[in-house]
């Protein structure tokens, strides 16, 4: 009877449990059994195309056995189907099972270089150092090693490990090709803990000795045109997502406006919020009020979406001083979203636009 609750209790978070899994957690020896079989389950029969045939049950029983080759092995396989399949809640247990069982592997460059990316964009700290110092113990002067720094540098601010992202900006003020980048850098940790930023003198000396003089520019100073990464090269080595993530605001701007209106490969309407956020922080108003006026009409029932037209909503008003169409955008959300949490908070924000369309 046992036995059959069980099979029956796997069985239904097989097929029913996708958005739990998301956020599960193990918390007990059974529910890390529990968890254990519906991953053997998914993977069962499944062979990887590359680096080797290994199912999760193979995973599994290394770690039990204490193999760590083989173990590693197969998490560098099982890690990047996952990845390909969207499946991040086993990439998470994978990675959570093999940093505890064997805390001195190493994983291949291109395994590191996606778990960083990975890390960084769900936010997840301590995957995205470990594999960080992966590639940086394989390939030191791997050069999606620097690009990834600075979006890490930020998480560590982000998540309060100022003292992490003073030791991580010292690696990147020594190989970073973009000065101002790494000014930029310096002063969000002066910000928060000027004991562990680099004077600006001492800095700007340094980087005139590795990168030779500051050329001038229209800012007196600062990245030139010369400097910046060719465009080209950036879209070779990432997704669309993936340059939201690490700051290439501008580049995903213009693949974003250059699409249309038909959804982007490998971008989620999350990531069009957090451009939308990055180009309000460089305030680029305009270009942030075009991409939350279209992410509604790309993704119409997605939770983001009245999300996007509450941020419309505020740029009109707020910014742009145009309480008309800020009042239409309200009212969209109130009639097309009336369950959304967007709902109340547009009621509320109405009334002042309306004080304001009465003056």
């Amino acid at each position: 009877m046992a036995r059959d609750k069980e099979t029956k209790d796997t069985k239904k978070t097989k097929d029913g449990g996708g958005d739990t899994m998301w956020r599960m957690r193990a918390t007990s020896t059974s529910e890390t059994n529990r968890k254990s079989s519906v991953f053997s389950a998914l993977f069962r029969g499944r062979k990887a195309t590359e680096g080797g045939n290994y199912s999760y049950d193979d995973f599994d029983q290394a770690v039990e056995k204490k193999d760590k080759d083989v173990a590693t092995k197969a998490a560098e396989v099982l890690i990047l189907q996952s990845r390909a399949d969207g499946n991040w809640w086993m990439v998470d247990d994978i990675l959570t099972k093999l940093i505890k069982a064997f805390p001195d592997t190493v994983l291949r460059p291109d395994v590191s270089v996606a778990m960083v990316a990975y890390g960084i964009s769900r936010e997840k700290f301590d995957i995205a150092e470990q594999a960080l110092k992966w590639l940086e113990r394989k390939e030191p002067r791997h050069e999606l090693f620097e690009r990834r720094l600075p979006a890490f540098i930020e998480l560590c601010l982000k998540t309060n490990n100022v003292k992490k992202a003073s030791n991580w900006f010292g690696r990147y003020r020594n190989i970073g090709q973009d000065r101002r980048i790494i000014c930029d850098l310096n002063r969000k940790i002066a910000a928060i803990s000027p004991e562990l930023a680099v004077p600006e003198e001492v800095l700007k000396g340094d980087l005139e000795m590795r990168l030779g003089k500051e050329p001038e520019g229209e800012n007196g100073g600062g990245t030139s045109v010369e400097e910046k990464p060719n465009i080209r090269e950036v879209l070779e080595n990432f997704t669309f997502a993936e340059l939201i993530r690490n700051n290439y605001l501008d580049e995903a701007f213009i693949i974003f406006m250059q699409s249309e209106n038909a959804s982007i490969p490998d971008c989620h309407p999350y990531d069009l919020i957090r451009l939308t956020e990055g180009l309000v922080r460089a305030k680029q108003f305009k270009q942030a009020l075009k991409v939350v006026s279209r992410l509604p009409q790309i993704y119409p029932d997605s939770p983001e979406a009245p999300q996007a037209l509450y941020i419309g909503a505020w740029l009109l008003m707020d910014v742009f001083k145009m309480a008309d169409r800020a009042r239409e955008m309200l009212t969209i959300i109130i009639n097309r979203y009336p369950r959304s949490v967007y709902e109340l908070k547009a009621r509320n924000y109405l009334e002042k636009v309306k004080k304001a369309l009465e003056q």
